[in-house]
């Protein structure tokens, strides 16, 4: 679920960058409706990654982040 989370975000930031928000909007979209309702805040939190690489130069550095996220979603479903 991790990796396929990562892989669905990875590639809604790929979108927005080289084919605009509207096109990422729809590819968020498409996930939820394949029950990754997640994607659209975990994508927001890779922009975070992206925008501070000197603090994270590597994904495993940023890898508590993701987890937290993770976690504090676990805590919100039923």
């Amino acid at each position: 679920m991790l990796y396929e989370s990562l892989v669905r975000a990875c590639v809604v930031r790929y979108t927005r960058r080289h084919l605009g928000e509207a096109v990422a909007r729809e590819a968020i979209a498409e996930e939820r409706r394949r029950g990754f309702a997640w994607v659209g805040p975990l994508t927001d939190l890779l922009g975070q990654y992206e925008a501070q690489r000197d603090r994270y130069p590597t994904l495993d550095a940023f890898a508590p982040r993701i987890v937290k996220f993770f976690d504090d979603l676990a805590a919100k479903l039923d």
